[in-house]
């Protein structure tokens, strides 16, 4: 890493960031798509018990690295692949952009749901080209979507067509069974005027982890700073009897901190608990849409 600069990532969640040979310089506050892959292709197979499932995925490195996350994961499970469709990103308008053609050739393979790894830009467009597919309709039971995670709300439910998007799950790193992600949501609106944007509260945490691992060390310098990273956050290392903190309590935790006693901060995004690779413990949620608004069906931990 270039002049051994610490960085910090809220948004980056490509699994490769967690074995790069990085000297412990990269750290991110967004769980890994390693590990929200596993868990959507366990939720479809131990609680949905679904046994066959198409991909249609962004051929781009996130979509590529999720197919083969869930393809694994999902066959160890005993379920299978029976399709895998891939659009491309580049020199494409992604909402305008026809899938009818890619998703006739997975429907072709009758499968129960479909993970769906894509972004906001193209939600929309993909529910309407589903629900103009002529295979699709002649489904008794219509296939799921499960959406990987993203801020999909106001595309689906501004652009999506209704009837498709009544059968969308999706996944979420963010729970508003969340305490800290309660008062966080609020003292947003407050300030802004609307709720918050995507990765927001990851955002939130990656600044204030990094504040209290300063505290905590008394340094500015990176080499004292990623010492305590795991430590403030209860991460791997970190003192199990430490005092919590959460979001309103920065005065508190820097007393502590003065005082020498250990704290354990957990954000609006969850629990943190830096682990070895500088990735965070992370709590999910399982959601839908229900009547047009978003709803938590299901909390993985």
């Amino acid at each position: 890493i270039e002049k051994n600069i610490l960085m910090m990532s809220y948004s980056s969640s490509i699994p490769d960031l967690s074995n790069l040979n990085d000297n412990d310089l990269i750290w991110r506050t967004c769980p890994s798509d390693a590990l929200s892959g596993r868990n959507m292709a366990y939720y479809t197979s131990n609680t949905l018990e679904i046994t066959r499932a198409a991909i249609l995925y962004r051929d781009d490195k996130f979509g590529r690295a999720m197919k083969e996350i869930i393809t694994q994961k999902f066959q160890s499970e005993n379920g299978t692949i029976v399709s895998v469709a891939g659009f491309p990103t580049e020199d494409v308008e992604l909402n305008l952009y026809d899938y009818k053609p890619l998703l006739n050739d997975l429907l072709e393979l009758d499968p129960q749901l479909i993970f769906t790894l894509i972004f906001e830009l193209e939600a929309g467009k993909i529910t309407q080209d589903l629900w103009a597919s002529e295979i699709y309709q002649n489904y008794d039971i219509k296939p799921k979507l499960f959406l990987s995670e993203g801020g999909f709300i106001k595309e689906l439910t501004t652009n999506g067509n209704p009837e498709v998007v009544n059968t969308i799950i999706g996944i979420s790193s963010s729970t508003s069974n969340n305490p800290n992600y309660s008062i966080f949501k609020e003292n947003y609106f407050d300030k802004y005027g609307f709720n918050p944007i995507t990765y927001s509260e990851h955002t939130y945490d990656a600044i204030y982890s990094i504040a209290y691992a300063i505290q905590k060390s008394q340094s500015i310098l990176t080499s004292d700073i990623k010492q305590k990273l795991r430590s403030v956050t209860g991460g791997t290392g970190a003192n199990p009897d430490a005092i919590s903190v959460g979001v309103n309590e920065f005065t508190l935790a820097k007393d502590l901190l003065e005082r020498n006693v250990d704290i354990n901060y957990d954000g609006p995004s969850g629990i943190i608990a830096f682990d070895q690779f500088g990735d965070p413990r992370s709590s999910f949620v399982i959601w839908e849409i229900e009547n047009g608004k978003y709803n938590e069906i299901s909390y993985i931990e």
